[in-house]
């Protein structure tokens, strides 16, 4: 079964975020499920989903505060069909609004037929847990003789997702990521397909829809879960003996997803891990077991070492690492403060660093502390407009000469970039009198702010004047992270220079904001509004056209090979945002798979174009999957009204959560060809840039005849329609 965007478990293993409840009301509650007693199924029965469950248990307890009296535990033959159906019930009671659930299964899993055919376009098969008792030679009717299907587990989850603040589902079997095909072999997590007809394979459910949602899994489709038992002998599943060990270790604050990325390198730097790859799919930014939304740091996980001591990290050149850039261990204990990693070695889909200062080990996570810039870096100039702000002049270069992928010059000729000091006072007008573009005039008794200009003395983006009337580090902090994000985007941009044009090809479905009747062909309503949807065309015939602020453009990818591909799309938005569309945040890793024929996006990725200047698709394909989310970065904190408002170097997090105050220093730039020591194979990855306009009305033209150069509809990056 593959992982689709709506169904049961794309939001199974789930983090379902509610609104916030008084902190002091808050409980957590959980759910273990352990079964090793398969005999009377006819399974081969496990050794550690039982002692999974005690683990789990007592990290919960020891570390997370979980009162004894909140955790319901059922083992063997207390996790029967109805034995779990009645915990369900039980656990919706006890609930309450902004409360923490917790559910984790450890067990056989596997699929039966699909009869009320809501699977029918994935396969035909309901993905099961084989409860204890399941399979037995009993009546065929009795509830306790089948599976639980997907479709019932949603349907008990509703209520909890409906109170509380966040429901958290992990399972160690091999239907975690996916239903996985038979897997068959001992102390591995899957049962053979249930032949039977389920009896209540017919029934309609109320189905969960569209919630925002996590899971966590063991595997990957068509992978095994399987156990490990320690030199004391002691069995647990391997996914969940690491996944413990990393609930133990976690600090307040971090994410799921931080927590996943270490548990994944610990799983495949294991001999038996190294064929098994958990999964995490949905909103996994969120902090664990509550607090602030946090957007997770691109961190990158260590593998191991080879022979020669230099270590393996989890990210290649195709994600924006670099020969020479030093790395350092993230959220780590005193003895490892002084650990360095210099990266030596890059390839496409990994890297290999030597370690300095200490030890590194399999699990680690690494945040880059200084990226080397190896293509020529952005020339700038620093100017003003009035001699009598030469001091500030002077800071500017101070801070400017310390931002990487920036080189000050002196003059305009050689500029690429121009920060110039201006007083234009509280009305700012950039059309002069003969209606042509001209910077606003600066006057002595104005506050100071300082512009970032194209060459031409353009504004460069709407968002980029900051106010220097208090001069600060706070005002020097947002100007140095807004340069930033253009190096970034600029570097993401230039991918498309190198790498091979790989077979998969683009097209562009349009929906034109428009007043429609729904009875007319291709008119649809999203979130309230009526678009017109034209016919699919080539992302290329879009380069350079002007599309209106308020329309959506989805996609379809076309496979004509009969090679798989891995293919996703990102948005670098006027902004300098950049955000990945597909896969999204919600979807498996598997789902940026594509095989041969058509892939139609339109009814579950789109890009809602919210903001005017210029926008670019990217399409990125490779043979390989890669950690796409590494390219993820913000849109600008600057802009005078925003820095007007902020407290200290934060601005307020927008919908779709956006959080601008990002941890994320890991990706600089993203890597192309072989340029400055770094080798890719360029047979093996392709990218290809769709650069468009977006213009506050059609035509895109103000009434004095100029071209619209504002962000009418800012935000914090481009809205990704779910």
């Amino acid at each position: 079964m593959k992982i689709r965007y709506i169904g049961i478990f794309s939001v199974l293993f789930v983090i379902f975020p509610m609104l916030w409840a008084n902190p002091a009301q808050t409980e957590k509650h959980a759910l273990l499920i352990g079964i090793d007693d398969y005999h009377g199924s006819g399974l081969g029965s496990l050794m550690g989903a039982v002692n999974d469950i005690h683990l789990v248990r007592d990290v919960l307890i020891n570390r997370f505060g979980f009162l004894k009296n909140n955790i319901q535990v059922l083992t063997d033959r207390d996790a029967s069909h109805s034995g779990v159906k009645r915990a369900f019930e039980e656990l919706a009671g006890k609930v309450g609004a902004g409360d923490v659930v917790y559910i984790h299964y450890s067990g056989h899993g596997s699929y039966t037929k699909d009869l009320n055919g809501d699977e029918a376009q994935y396969g035909g098969k309901d993905q099961t847990w084989v409860t204890w008792g399941s399979r037995s030679r009993g009546d065929d009717q009795e509830m306790d003789n089948h599976d639980v299907l997907d479709d019932e587990l949603g349907e008990w989850l509703l209520p909890l997702v409906e109170t509380a603040k966040q429901v958290v589902l992990v399972s160690d079997s091999c239907h975690s990521a996916s239903v996985t095909r038979d897997a068959d072999g001992p102390r591995v997590r899957a049962a053979p397909t249930d032949e039977r007809f389920h009896p209540l394979g017919k029934r309609e459910y109320r189905k969960l829809g569209q919630k925002a949602g996590i899971r966590i899994g063991s595997a990957r489709d068509t992978q095994s879960a399987g156990e490990r038992i320690g030199k004391d002998g002691f069995s647990s599943g391997l996914f969940t003996w690491h996944w413990a060990s990393v609930l133990e270790e976690a600090k307040p604050g971090q994410s799921w997803n931080e927590l996943f990325h270490k548990v994944e390198a610990k799983v495949r730097a294991t001999p038996q891990g190294h064929a098994q790859e958990p999964q995490i799919t949905g909103k996994s930014h969120t902090a664990v077991f509550g607090g602030e939304f946090l957007e997770s740091p691109p961190l990158v996980p260590v593998l191991g070492k080879n022979p020669d001591g230099l270590v393996y990290l989890d990210a290649g050149g195709l994600v924006g690492v670099t020969k020479g850039s030093v790395y350092r261990p993230h959220d780590t204990p005193r003895e490892k403060q002084d650990v360095r990693i210099t990266i030596e070695k890059v390839f496409t889909f990994k890297s290999l660093g030597r370690a300095e200062g200490g030890m590194i080990e399999a699990g680690d996570l690494l945040e880059e502390v200084e990226h080397h810039w190896p293509h020529k870096p952005v020339q700038i100039r620093v100017a003003a407009d009035l001699p009598s702000d030469a001091g500030l002049v002077s800071m500017l270069r101070e801070a400017v000469s310390r931002i990487p992928g920036y080189r000050l010059t002196e003059t305009q000729a050689e500029a690429q970039m121009v920060l110039r000091i201006l007083r234009p006072g509280k009305q700012v007008s950039l059309v002069n009198g003969d209606g042509l573009r001209e910077l606003p005039p600066s006057k002595s008794t104005a506050s100071p702010e300082v512009w970032v200009l194209t060459p031409t003395d353009d504004l460069y983006h709407p968002d980029l004047r900051y106010s220097l009337r208090e001069p600060n580090t706070k005002a020097l902090s947002i100007l140095r992270e807004d340069l930033g994000r253009i190096a970034h985007a600029r570097e993401i941009r230039r991918l498309a220079e190198r790498g091979r044009t790989l077979p998969p090809k683009l097209s562009f479905l349009h929906l034109r904001r428009q007043d429609c009747g729904l009875s007319e062909a291709g008119c649809r309503e999203i979130h309230g509004e009526r678009y017109l949807q034209q016919a699919p065309a080539p992302a290329a015939v879009f380069k350079g056209k002007s599309l209106v602020s308020g329309d959506i453009v989805s996609f379809v990818i076309d496979n004509p090979s009969p090679s798989e591909y891995w293919v996703y799309l990102v948005n670098i938005a006027p902004d300098a945002g950049v955000e990945v569309i597909f896969p999204n945040s919600e979807d498996n890793a598997e789902t940026a798979l594509v095989r041969p024929g058509p892939r139609d996006l339109s009814q579950s990725h789109a890009l809602l174009l919210d903001k005017t200047g210029q926008e670019t698709v990217q399409m990125i394909v490779s043979r390989k999957p890669i950690r796409i989310d590494l390219l993820a970065r913000s849109g600008f904190l600057g802009g005078v009204d925003a820095m007007a408002n902020a407290k200290g170097a934060t601005t307020t997090t927008l919908q779709f959560d956006n959080d601008l105050n990002s941890l994320e220093r890991l990706l600089r730039r993203a890597a192309d060809g072989t340029r400055a020591g770094i080798s890719l194979r360029n047979d093996t990855w392709g990218a290809g840039n769709y650069v468009f306009q977006v213009v506050s009305k059609e035509g895109g033209m103000t009434e004095k005849g100029t071209l619209t150069r504002g962000g009418a509809d800012r935000g914090a990056v481009s809205v990704i329609v779910r």
